[in-house]
């Protein structure tokens, strides 16, 4: 009898149609589900391995995207005071950039080539310096003999490091015609980039949207995003170059080697966060170790740099920029693994920029505000900001009237 009525039920369920239609979605739904999830991989690991094989195409055209929002200020300046055209203003500004950053690279050329033919001498000594000290403490401490590494091992190591550098050195024309010819890209197309960027920009904001009021967002959100980016590159450049000064200064007046080449190197590790610190910290003492062999002023100088470090980032940045990027450190350490991992030296100094140009455009997003919220240090201060200038569903937009969105 129960068979008979789970077999009538079924006839009849079949009969009305209801439950084969059901039976007949669950397939596909699950088919659905299941090859999802593999396109999505394949689809992640494709999008990885674009960015790492084209990366000599892509590290030009991203350092030439910040550059353009840099000159752009400057271009309009120059147009409207010499009357020109938008071409002839972005032309005259590089042609003059390029002029005075050649000056200033033939005298960073002349200090690293200096730095660079006494570096291997300095190795040299230095590891021998540390293997002195290790003896003397090895010495007079015997017990600490199986915890320290073998004195000749430190030596033998600052020889082979010091060889190292003497055989990279070998061919130094070769990379620095590399690193010309690609900061001549990026200029040319920086150049490009600042003239048609009225025009691409309405262009792109066409191409992404279905409707006026999706262009007239997208057009908005590329504005706010360039001036946004603006600021923070102006603001940390004008920190980083005052943090660099001020370190070679302290140098110089403590009589260290190098003094100048090492500020120049504290105020460009200084875009890298956390890690560009930590390397401009060492980087010091180091040179004062091989300098004077004395522990008390290495541990002077470290103290110093640390000082300044901590003035520089809870203190001159809170106040000068503000929350202008508003990334938590999770979200900046975890992009400098990615993209230095992917684009290598560059790719560091553009983790920041890349991954704030990520939460600015995240949280305009229904979809994307979780994951913003997720990379920011106060997800609660953009609450009315985003409630304000979040673009609706795609079933809340009417097409045919346009609606104005405002980005702060």
């Amino acid at each position: 009898m129960k068979t008979t009525f789970r077999w009538t039920r079924h006839a009849d369920t079949i009969a009305s149609g209801e439950p084969a239609r059901m039976h007949d979605n669950a397939p596909e739904t699950s088919r659905s589900v299941s090859s999802g999830g593999p396109t999505l991989v394949l689809s992640m690991f494709g999008i990885l391995a674009a960015l790492y094989f084209f990366r000599p195409i892509l590290v030009p055209v991203a350092m030439a995207v910040l550059l353009s929002c840099l000159l752009m200020p400057a271009t309009v300046f120059i147009r409207r005071t010499l009357r020109v055209g938008q071409f002839s203003a972005s032309l005259i500004l590089c042609v003059l950039l390029g002029i005075g950053g050649g000056y200033l690279g033939v005298l960073a050329v002349d200090h690293l080539a200096e730095f660079a033919l006494g570096l291997p001498i300095d190795l040299s000594r230095l590891s021998s310096k540390l293997g002195q000290n290790l003896t003397e403490i090895v010495r007079d401490y015997p017990k600490l003999g199986a915890l320290l590494p073998e004195p000749r091992l430190i030596a033998d190591f600052g020889e082979r490091n010091a060889a190292l550098v003497i055989r990279s050195m070998g061919d130094p024309v070769s990379h620095a015609t590399q690193l010309v010819g690609q900061g001549v890209l990026t200029l040319i197309l920086a150049i490009f980039l600042t003239v048609e960027q009225p025009i691409l920009q309405p262009r792109l904001a066409a191409a992404l949207s279905r409707n006026s009021t999706e262009i007239v967002f997208y057009e908005n959100l590329f504005r706010h995003l360039s001036r946004r980016m603006r600021r923070y590159l102006l603001v940390r450049a004008a920190i980083n170059m005052a943090f660099g000064l001020a370190v070679g200064l302290v140098l110089g007046a403590m009589d260290v080697e190098y003094a100048a080449i090492l500020g120049l190197f504290a105020g460009l590790a200084n875009f890298v966060p956390y890690l560009g610190q930590a390397v401009a910290g060492l980087l010091p003492s180091l040179v004062v170790l091989a300098q004077t062999g004395s522990i008390a002023e290495v541990m002077l100088v470290a103290g110093i740099f640390t000082a300044m470090s901590l003035v520089e980032g809870y203190l001159v940045t809170p106040i000068v920029m503000g929350r202008t990027m508003d990334l938590n450190g999770t979200t900046v350490l975890l992009s400098c693994l990615f993209w230095g991992f992917l684009w290598g030296i560059v790719g560091l100094f553009l983790a920041t920029p890349i991954a704030a140009v990520a939460r600015l455009t995240l949280e305009r997003f229904p979809e994307g505000r979780k994951w913003a919220s997720l990379m920011s240090v106060v997800p609660e201060l953009h609450v009315d900001l985003v409630e304000k200038n979040t673009l609706p569903p795609r079933h809340e937009i009417a097409s045919e009237v346009p609606t104005k969105v405002l980005l702060d």
